[in-house]
This record gives C-alpha cells, structure tokens and sequence, in this order.
C-alpha cells in the first residue's frame, strides 16, 4: 500500500528553467493543499513536493504551448487557473492581485483573495488528484489511470482561454468592453463577428476622421442581416415542403460492421458552467457553457468546434505535469464501430469503479472530451472485479479519464472537496453538504451515478433524434440501450429531452436534478450488463497474461 510522503526539494534549477522557457514567473513548490497531510512551518514550506514516482527536474525543449521534451519524456502541462477566469473578465474580482500566490501563515486580503487560501481550491483539488490517480497506475498496475510528474504554483504569463461559449456574457459586460487590451485581449477576427452578433456596445468605434465611406458595408454586418432573414424565408419553404414527404429513421441502425451514425449534435452537449446559485445575481451567470477549470491552450482535448482566443496578461495558476495524451473519445465517435465504443464505454466504467473504490471518487463533469486514450499495441487487458475475470480488446487504444477540476474524493482521511459547489460559484446547487453546506436546502451528497449518466448525455444525440426512438430500440441493440438506460432517471424518464424533443432542464439545472434523481448507472454495477457479456471469461488462462486485480486495490479513504 502506497505511503504518502514528501521530497525536499527547493528545485532551483529546475525553476530557472521553467521561467525560461514556459512563459510564467514566481514559481513556487507550496500550495494550500499540503497541510491536510503535512506538518509545515516557515522553514520547510516552500521546499517540499509530493512523493510522485517520476518528477520532473529539466524542461528540454518547448514543442507547443503546453507540451514539452523532458528529462522524463514528452509531457503534458494544464495551468489550472487558481481564480475564475471569467469572473475575472467581468469586473467580480476587482478586489485581489493577480500578480499574488499563496503563502504560508498568511491570512487573505480580501473577500474573493480566500479563494487562494481555500485547500479545496479546485485548481489544487484537481492537480491532487493526478497524484492519486499516478499513485493506481505506479503502484498497482492500473493502466487506465494517468500518469503525473509534479505540479508548482506561478503566475503564468499570456494565460490562453477560449471563450466562445461565453461570448454573448463577456461582451455585454462594461467592464470587459473596457478593459479588452487592457487586462487582457481577443482575437481581433473572430472579435469583429462576435461584436456584431452579441451587442451594439462593443462594435469597433469609428476612429475621428473615419467615415462610412472608407469602411466595407459588410463589416457593418448589413448584408449578413440581410442575407440572413432571406434564408430563413427559403428555409422555412423547404422544412414545411420536406415535413411532407420525409419520415424520419427511427434509430441509429449499428451493423456489427458499421460505423456509428454521423448525426449533428443537440443540446446533450448539455451546461456545466454557472449554476443558479447566487440568490441576487443569478441570471448572467446561469446558462455559461464553458468551463473555466483549464485554459483552452492547456486542454488535452482537440475538439473545440468554435474558438474564440482570448488571453488574460497575467493570472495565477496550478501548473500540472501529467502524461502526454493522443486525443479524445469525441473525437474518435463518428468514426468508432460499435464493438470499439464498447470497448472504451468498458475501459470508463473500470476506471470509475477502481477510483470510487480508492478514493470514493465522483468526477462530476463527465463527458466525452474528458475521456482521453493513449495508443497501444497491446491487444488486450484482463481485469478482475469482484472475482470475475474480463479479457478486454483494446482495438489499438487505452482510454482515460482526465480534468478533475468538479471532483470529490476522499485521501487518509481527508474529504477533498472543491469549491466549485460554493455559493456563488459555477457547481453550487449540484451538492449541498459541509464545508458548502446551507442549512435551509436539502441535504445532498456526491452521486456515483452522475458521472455515467453524464457521459450518456453527451453521447446521446450521437444515438438518437427523438427520444421517443427509444421504446423502438432492437433487443439486440444492447450498446445503444446501454446509452438510453444512462439517460434515465429513477422513474425512467430521460433526463434530457422530454417525448416532445423538448430540453427537460435547461442549463445547469441538468446537473442538479442528475444528482438528485439518477441512481442506476454505479459503474461498479455496470459491468454485468449484458454488453459486456462476451469480456467474461472464466479465469486467465495464460501465465503470461498481466491481470490488472481491482479486487486487491486497497481502499485509501
């Protein structure tokens, strides 16, 4: 059994040289975090790091803006911002310095500067756990969890974040207007169209001297008006006349050959971003889609379908070390056959089982760009769970779970919690128990079926186009049964779009009634679906064959 312990380590060196090359400052090895586990003072506070199995002591060469050639190998860096970027970009946090970390024995400044200070910082509560999941990978051979090699607080410089889904929120604000090339910039190309789409408030103002005349009437957004409402016209035309003669497939018919549908998104690709939770300033904040736990630039994933590049000058951040990834299962999901989904949908599940098992572990926004995989060359993995054995094909993959920036855990008897699900902050409403406890609502408490239904809504309209599709499902289609079943709460209804196509709940308030209503998808239960039938075997036959034993995980709650 793992032994939690520290390094001393001041890393000199190994800062300079971070400084050097990755575009942040004031690097340091302290953070908030450690005093769960450690017993510091002003003498040993900043030179100590985790017992991580591998770690990191030369940055080699940059290769992009978060990958880098190390003396460890190529490795991934995610800078885990440790305030709200997007508050921050609205004028809410006027009150800190963004030029400022945390130290030891120091009290806060300010109301908002406690975020800092907070050990459940999510940027702290994140990077800890890429510790934790390194801890299954290194010790006990679990080759679904991700690897970590350090991670150290700085400012970072020229902090990258895409802010697309935020756009309509940001450009209404004054104090974003005010203060783009200021405190931070856009992207001058995509800022004209997003300027012009959202408000009036924010168009670039004629300079003294320019005129009408020497601007293009098509920057002024006129013929894409004009365009616009002429095809609406024609399109309307065209949906009533094909509403006539057109009938709908009923279901995503899956060959045992085929690839899974190519169907264009819904809304399962539901909010994650600012729940209702401020009782008199709730209304900008609800509906925001993007999450602010890592900047864009820094994200593993490769899927982004609109950017629009902003950066911050300066901000404080977590810079976490973890394992190069090759891309993410969204990416991979129109061109996946049914018996590759499966083999991923069972890789999650695995994993979620042993980091419910280990650490009471619930991820809280699963989805499928936060399933990652790594190339292999090894044809399968056996896994033993609860006495039964699984022979698992890999088809060339081995998938895992990344962005732990909404999760609670628990660690030797510490609950890691995260203050997303503050009042106030982007999760609150979606748990309510101590340290974020309110007293006047229910009582609830982490769910270890959110985290599967929650992929199954962001893979649902892969499936289908209506929900009523799904009393049409063939008994034999057990993979798409699989990803209704996750969709339904504990009556049975689907917890995305009512019989009509109707949204069932609107933004984050998905997430809340998941956690308050869906009870059937534990992954550990999961695994005897019948989907899963063919794994089963009776007992790894060959000697040679490496079974990854769930069942001798400890439990380090």
């Amino acid at each position: 059994m793992f032994q939690l312990n520290y390094r001393k380590n001041r890393n000199v060196e190994l800062f300079k040289d971070i400084q050097e090359k990755m575009g942040v400052s004031k690097v340091q090895n302290y953070m908030p975090v450690y005093q769960h586990y450690f017993s510091l003072n002003n003498t040993n506070y900043n030179s100590m790091n985790l017992n991580t199995f591998k770690s990191i002591s030369r940055i080699e060469t940059k290769i992009d803006e978060n990958t880098y050639k190390t003396d460890v190998g190529v490795v991934h860096v995610k800078y885990a911002p440790l305030y709200d970027t997007y508050k921050y970009m609205v004028g809410k946090l006027q009150d800190i310095s963004v030029n400022v970390l945390p130290s030891f024995d120091v009290a806060p400044t300010s109301e908002n500067e406690k975020k800092l200070y907070d050990n459940n910082n999510s940027s702290y509560t994140d990077g800890f756990f890429y510790f934790l999941s390194s801890i299954l990978l290194n010790q006990h051979g679990f080759t679904n969890a991700i690897d970590f090699y350090g991670s150290y607080l700085c400012i970072k410089r020229d902090f990258k974040l895409n802010i697309a889904d935020d756009a309509e929120m940001l450009y209404s604000s004054d104090f974003f207007n005010n203060n783009r090339g200021k405190l931070f910039n856009v992207n001058s190309d995509h800022e004209e169209q997003y300027a012009r789409d959202f408000t009036r408030n924010c168009k670039k103002r004629l300079e003294l001297g320019e005129t009408i005349d020497n601007r293009s009437v098509d920057s002024l957004g006129i013929i894409d008006n004009l365009n616009e409402m002429f095809v609406e016209d024609e399109q309307t035309t065209n949906n009533v006349e094909e509403e006539n003669v057109t009938e709908i497939d009923n279901v995503a018919e899956i060959g045992e050959d085929s690839e899974l549908p190519s169907r264009e998104r819904g809304t399962s690709e539901c909010s994650s971003r600012y729940s209702n939770s401020s009782e008199e300033d709730s209304t900008k904040w609800e509906d925001i889609e993007t999450d602010s736990s890592e900047s864009e630039s820094e994200s593993e994933d490769g899927d982004i379908d609109a950017v629009i590049e902003a950066s911050i000058s300066e901000f404080p951040a977590n810079m976490i070390f973890i394992e190069k990834m090759e891309g993410t299962l969204d990416s991979l999901l129109e061109k996946m056959d049914k018996e590759e989904l499966t083999s991923a949908l069972f890789q999650v599940i695995m994993t979620l089982s042993v980091y419910n098992k280990a650490f009471d572990f619930t991820h809280n926004d699963l989805h499928t760009n936060n399933v990652m995989y790594v190339k292999t060359n090894i044809k399968h993995l056996y896994y033993k769970l609860d006495d039964k054995y699984y022979k698992v094909p890999t088809y060339g993959r081995i998938f895992k779970i990344i962005d732990f920036g909404r999760s609670i855990y628990r660690y030797n008897g510490q609950l890691c919690h995260n203050d997303s699900y503050a009042v106030g902050n982007d999760a609150a409403g979606q748990y309510n128990f101590e340290p974020y406890y309110t007293d006047s609502k229910q009582r609830i408490m982490p769910n270890q079926s959110f985290d599967l239904c929650r992929l199954g809504c962001s893979m649902y309209d892969n499936f289908f186009d209506f929900t009523v599709e799904e009393d049409n499902v063939p008994e034999d289609e057990l993979l798409v049964k699989l990803i209704a079943d996750w969709c339904k709460d504990d009556k049975g209804k689907n917890v995305l779009y009512k019989k009509s196509g109707e949204e069932r709940y609107e933004g984050f308030k998905l997430y809340k009634m998941i956690a308050r209503m869906v009870h059937g998808c534990v992954p550990r239960e999961e695994v005897k679906k019948r989907v899963f039938s063919e794994y089963v075997m009776k007992k790894a036959s060959k000697k040679d064959v490496s079974v990854i034993d769930i069942d001798a995980i400890p439990c380090y709650v």
